[in-house]
């Protein structure tokens, strides 16, 4: 779609027919088509409406409605950032993540990515950590996307990955969910 930035989405094989896609499956939708409308109490999901107005639809409510206002909806694992409260992380652990939130007018996006899992590089943040962040950034909702290895951001400027995948030694890995930004 010609983006100029992209992050991974969700890890794992592409999502043919057919094909096994785990338990992180959510509101996944593409310029109005739905590719996978399975949320759950656990999923956060983000939509754009045809003008790009953000919603934020935290993890404990579950929708799988398909309407006008869902142009493009991905989902993601974990709230971290609702209503502008930091969602408490018991378990502290820092790890690669990939984040994404909006500000309370749904006007502004929010990606940002950690790298980790390599003590000489980056240990990477915790989900707590990644709330913070996104709130001093002016993020009223946020929500962890994948994490681990498949963490990656490309911008169109610098032709490429802005970070070193922890996986595949440091280069992309093939994953069925990316959030473009396309102007």
């Amino acid at each position: 779609y010609n983006c100029e930035v992209a992050i991974n989405g969700e890890a794992g094989e592409t999502p043919e027919p057919g094909a096994i896609l785990g338990e992180w499956t959510g509101n996944y939708i593409v310029k109005g088509n739905p590719i996978l409308q399975e949320d759950g109490a656990l999923r956060p999901f983000l939509s754009f409406n045809r003008n790009n107005k953000g919603t934020y639809f935290e993890a404990k409510l579950v929708d799988t409605a398909n309407t006008p206002d869902r142009y493009n909806t991905i989902w993601g694992r974990f709230d971290v950032l609702v209503d502008n409260e930091v969602v408490p992380d018991p378990q502290q652990r820092s790890y690669t993540r990939t984040v994404m939130g909006i500000d309370e007018a749904g006007k502004t996006l929010y990606l940002m990515i950690a790298d980790g899992k390599r003590p000489s590089y980056s240990m990477g943040l915790t989900y707590e950590e990644c709330g913070k962040i996104m709130k001093s950034l002016g993020a009223t909702n946020a929500m962890a996307c994948d994490q681990g290895g498949s963490t990656a951001m490309y911008v169109k400027a610098v032709n490429g990955l802005i970070n070193r995948p922890a996986d595949s030694d440091g280069q992309e890995r093939p994953i069925y969910t990316h959030f473009g930004v396309s102007l």
